[in-house]
This record gives structure tokens, sequence and C-alpha cells, in this order.
């Protein structure tokens, strides 16, 4: 893009929620800064006068709202980029704020189609663009890994505190399954009071540095998006990420998890109901049926999802917007 004499030299503000330990932040900017240093496109964290692209990622409060303003008078180009919805995004960002905000935005950036639609029905925005969030925790290749068979076998859901209760419908069916340990990687948040309540399951707080260790002492991971409206708007994130890191992922049948398993080939891994879902690990048990999943879907992901490719999603985004907004 640097090469683009239609674009020019391009300099990207990044404004992130919260450092790397907030995994929103960690994909949508720190994971992004790095791929697009290696397409030669110059970025800095905190607001610069000297950024021609101001990307603010979910947060929002006053200071961050008056920057944006002063950056739109000044001809930058304004990014908003969220990945969620409903409480997880007033979270982040006031409705009042958020409001504020897209009086300023040229682009929203969102991490699914199925929250671009949410987002163009409930609020009438149309400069959306999705931008899929990139495979976690800075792959550079995808994980080989051996498969064998084991005992006991090593069930790992993963995710903020907030979601467990999408686990809870589904713990009696995966604690009913003969020789299995099931694992939660969660904040600290939530183990005191999960761990009293559900003595039998191992939870374990999460780690930055220590979570793809965790992850590929698992033989599978269980993910669910079978909750609210916002819920199945979610990206397939942690799917992606399973899949990259070696480690087969048996996932809910919605939105982006149903697509993603269709498009990869691996269709046996969704399911609906606990009966479901036992049907499916019982299917993954044995360490050949694990690495034929991996075989089939792992390079479908890394090619649709490695934080490189994404980058490229982005610079054409952004040179889509720039022409546009000289033309304007």
């Amino acid at each position: 893009m640097a090469s683009d004499q239609k674009v020019g030299f391009v300099l990207i503000s990044f404004l992130p929620a919260g450092s790397e330990e907030k995994a929103s932040s960690r994909i949508r900017v720190y994971t992004l800064q790095r791929a697009l240093a290696q397409n030669n496109i110059q970025t800095v964290l905190g607001y610069s006068p000297e950024a021609n692209i101001l990307l603010i990622q979910k947060r929002v409060n006053l200071e961050i709202l008056r920057i944006a303003q002063h950056a739109h008078k000044c001809g930058r180009i304004i990014l908003y980029d969220i990945d969620d919805l409903g409480g997880a995004l007033w979270h982040w960002t006031p409705p009042s704020l958020f409001a504020d905000l897209l009086l300023v935005t040229d682009v929203m950036l969102v991490a699914t189609e199925a929250q671009r639609d949410i987002l163009r029905a409930e609020y009438n925005i149309s400069n959306i663009e999705v931008l899929p969030n990139s495979i976690d925790y800075y792959p550079t290749e995808p994980a080989k890994l051996y498969y064998k068979d084991s005992t006991p076998l090593r069930i790992l859901w993963f995710g903020g505190a907030r979601n467990l209760y999408l686990l809870e419908k589904y713990i009696f069916a995966l604690t009913s399954l003969p020789d299995v340990e099931i694992l939660v990687a969660t904040d600290i948040s939530g183990i005191g009071q999960y761990s009293r309540k559900y003595p039998y399951i191992k939870f374990i707080n999460w780690e930055l540095s220590q979570f793809i260790p965790l992850l590929q002492s698992c033989h599978l991971t269980c993910l669910m998006h079978d909750g609210t409206k916002e819920d199945r708007a979610k990206s397939n994130n942690r799917m992606v990420t399973s899949i990259a890191w070696g480690i087969p992922a048996v996932v809910t049948n919605t939105f982006e998890y149903q697509r993603t398993a269709l498009a990869a080939g691996i269709n046996f891994a969704l399911f609906k109901n606990g009966p479901e879902l036992q049907a499916v690990i019982e299917h993954l048990r044995p360490g050949h049926a694990r690495k034929a999943y991996i075989d089939l879907a792992q390079p479908w992901v890394w090619d649709h999802y490695a934080p490189n490719k994404i980058a490229q999603t982005f610079i054409r985004i952004l040179k889509k917007h720039i022409i546009n907004h000289r033309n304007a």
C-alpha cells in the first residue's frame, strides 16, 4: 500500500481498548499492528497528530471522543472498530458516547456479517466493513502435533467468565461422557464461584504466556455461541485459533461456526444439543480422527485467518476509503 501512488503515505494511530491481556485488543490491534508492519504500513499506539488515520478500538470515553472530534475536523479518517455488541460493547462504551462517535466516524469495522446486519437494522449505520478476527496468540505457521489415543480425553473451554453461562447448559452432557476431563480457562473473577458450583471441572486462571501450552495439552476444545442474538453474531475466532494451533474444535451450529465448519469441510464438528455434542466428541476421541480433522481444516483456516491475510483485508478496506475520502 505504501507504494501505491493513488493512496500515498499512511500512518495509522491505534487507540486500543486495553492491553495484550484483553483478547479483542490483542487480536484487533496488536496482532493487526504486527502484520501491518510486515506490509510496510506505519502505525503508532496512542494518538499521534501526525497520523492521517485514527483507529479507535471499542472503548470510548470523553477524552477519546474529543480526540476523534479534533481529528475529524483536521480531515483525518476515523475508524471505529468493535467486535462485540450489546452488554459486552456497553461495558466499554456508554450508548450516548457511541452515538456521538458515530457522527465523526468514517468507517465502522466489525468482526462478522451478522454484527454488520444488526448495526444496520438497529442503528441505521451504513458505513460498515467486515474485518474478520485473525488467529490469536501471534502464530507464525500452523502447528503440527502428534495425535494419539489417550485417557482421559481432555476437553477445554476457554473464554471470558461472563460467557461461562453458555457452557453451563452443556456441562451435564460433557461430564456424563466416560473417561473425560473437562477444563475451563477463564479470568480469575469467575473461578471461585464456578469451581465451587462445579467441583468436578478443573478451572484454570487464563494467562497469556501459558495458554498455548495448556491448549495443546488438551485433545479437543468445546465452544458455544448459542445464547443471545449478540452471542450468535460473534466471530469464529476461538474456533480458528484452536484449529490453527492443532486442536480440533467442537462448536455450536451457529452463524460463524457453521459457516466456517462447512467451508473447511468439518461440518461433523457442529452440534445443536447435548446428545449431538456427545456424539461429536465420541467421533473425535480416537487420535486418527482428530488428525484427520486437523489435516482437513487447518490449511483452509490458515489461508483465510492468518494474521497477514487479515492485514491484507484491512489494507483493501483502507485503500477503498482513503480514495473515497479524497474524492468526497
